[in-house]
């Protein structure tokens, strides 16, 4: 279940005083130039798991594994898959079978050949019966067939076809010769992790307390980067990560969705340039579609457009109004609803009528609604703007705010809920299906508002196994429509996260943020001026 929690939401005054904002542009700030051939960033978290096989718990971490290690394909910008070590690939028509072809010459960090027998090793580790890493990778994993056929040459069974599996296949690769460094006892990292062996474009030299220095790997597959060396400065949190940029300790950072006071200060640089990055995942209120008076489809289209999204998104902080379950900047990304139709008539068309003491009726019923959410600060504040919203439209409107655990485990899982506040993650791939596919509910997945229309259905199984990008994008065209049409829920907003960059560094392409570690998918292309 791939449901997300929102940041803390802080103030920014010191950048709204200075005129500054965070847009999908430059914006320049101010201060000083680190030394040639070293960039030093600010990232949160500590450093302990550093495989991509491995349960990570900290962005840093993440970051790292990203700069270290490489597989067989990667996320564009847009989320369509590229080749990374791989060099070609072929699908057999049924969809089945696909073969890669690996770079001529390719070598781990530590001089060795990379070959298919890593590839193969990678994928024995993740479908092994003891793999304590990430549940969602064996259960992606499982049932795959690996051949390596030759050193170049390796192949790819599947049980059924699969759509999003060159997505799948961009898990960095691990080294079969240093296998037997790559088991922990207890509560120990393995050796492995202590000192990662990849084929991504940086090596790492150190992990330090308070840091990981790493260096260019100069036989990396796409040439080596230009960027001599990296440091990775270690932050407990989001204000020490801004101190660190505003003192000059670093030059670099993806700050958080949540605007944060110790912003203010790194407005006074004026050496750094910021760019929004668009997260891969959405806020939206989930519609119990099986509770009235959210079981009656006009009543739901009605609230539906009473939702101002621009208003709602400034609360946020850092985001774009919603409007679909595709984010915009993915190649699946639709676009926006035509002009938003006058709520108030619907809900007069719907039968709520408005009375005397501002308050709706049908059949002398009360248009009551409750919005749970979890009580996070900023949660809880966009949820009181979305009762707002629906107050001012002749709604009774209460927010209850519970523990995320609670919030999932006893509301949304069970449908125990009119309407929530909550988030998706839509990972590398954009196919909606586990959110809103029918078989999805009831507990058995993701689908929470009980979202069960069979011409949806269609669509999605059509989609999830055509390798036809074109055809895909038509078919997620054609469920927008139908889920927009039966108001399935409300998408409010695509949450944003500003880089905060030297002004001097070329090179940088904005793309989506599958993972925080995705801003760095062509550093090898990076270059201090």
């Amino acid at each position: 279940m791939r449901l997300l929690r929102v940041p803390r939401r802080l103030l920014l005054p010191a950048l709204l005083v200075a005129g500054l904002s965070f847009t999908a542009g430059v914006v320049l700030l101010g201060g000083r130039s680190g030394p040639p051939g070293l960039l030093v960033e600010a990232v949160v978290g500590d450093v302990r798991r550093t495989s991509p096989l491995a349960t990570l718990t900290t962005e840093a971490e993440g970051d790292v594994v990203a700069l270290v290690f490489a597989g067989l394909m990667r996320p564009g910008p847009d989320g369509m898959p590229e080749a990374d070590l791989a060099e070609s690939w072929e699908v057999t028509p049924d969809g089945l079978t696909y073969t890669f072809r690996l770079r001529p010459g390719l070598v781990w960090h530590d001089g060795v050949a990379l070959t298919t027998s890593d590839v193969a090793f990678t994928i024995e580790q993740i479908q092994a019966p003891d793999f304590n890493g990430p549940s969602a990778l064996s259960t992606a994993w499982a049932g795959v067939q690996v051949f390596a056929a030759d050193p170049r040459t390796v192949l790819f069974h599947l049980v059924e076809p699969s759509a999003e599996f060159l997505s799948r296949v961009s898990i960095g690769l691990v080294p079969r010769h240093l296998g037997s460094e790559m088991s922990g006892h207890g509560f120990n990292i393995p050796a492995f992790e202590r000192q990662p062996v990849g084929a991504g474009p940086y090596r790492v030299r150190a992990v330090e307390d308070g840091r990981v220095r790493l260096e260019r790997f100069e036989r990396y597959a796409h040439g080596a980067p230009h960027i001599r060396r990296i440091e990775l400065r270690l932050a407990r949190d989001a204000a020490e990560q801004a101190r660190l940029l505003a003192q000059g300790d670093a030059d670099a950072a993806l700050l958080g969705e949540a605007p944060t006071e110790a912003e203010g200060r790194v407005a006074e640089r004026r050496d750094l340039r910021a760019i929004s990055l668009t997260r891969s995942a959405y806020t939206l209120v989930y519609f119990n579609l099986h509770l009235a008076p959210l079981d009656d489809l006009a009543t739901r289209r009605a609230l539906a457009a009473a939702l101002d999204r621009p208003a709602l998104t400034s609360i946020v902080g850092r985001g774009l109004p919603g409007s679909t379950p595709f984010v915009p900047g993915t190649w699946a990304e639709m676009p926006p609803g035509g002009a938003p139709s006058d709520a108030s008539v619907m809900l007069e068309t719907a039968g709520w009528r408005m009375e005397g003491d501002g308050v709706r009726r049908k059949n002398g019923q009360a248009l009551t609604l409750e919005v749970a959410t979890n009580d996070e600060p900023a949660r809880r504040a966009l949820a009181e703007a979305v009762a707002a919203q629906w107050r001012r439209r002749g709604a009774q409107v209460t927010v209850t705010a519970l523990p995320a655990n609670v919030l999932v485990q006893e509301r949304l899982r069970r449908g125990a809920y009119q309407a929530a506040l909550y988030g998706w993650d839509s990972g590398l791939d954009p196919d909606p299906y586990p959110g809103w596919h029918s078989t999805q509910t009831g507990g058995r997945g993701a689908n929470i508002a009980g979202f069960q229309d069979r011409e949806a259905d269609t669509l999605l199984e059509a989609a999830r196994t055509t390798l036809d990008v074109g055809e895909r994008r038509e078919l997620y065209a054609l469920f927008t429509a139908r889920f927009s049409g039966q108001a399935a829920s409300a998408v409010l907003y695509y949450p944003q996260r500003p880089y905060v960059l030297p002004a001097r560094l070329r090179g940088f392409t904005p793309g989506m943020l599958f993972t925080p570690g995705s801003r760095f998918r062509d550093v090898h292309l990076w270059q201090l001026g």
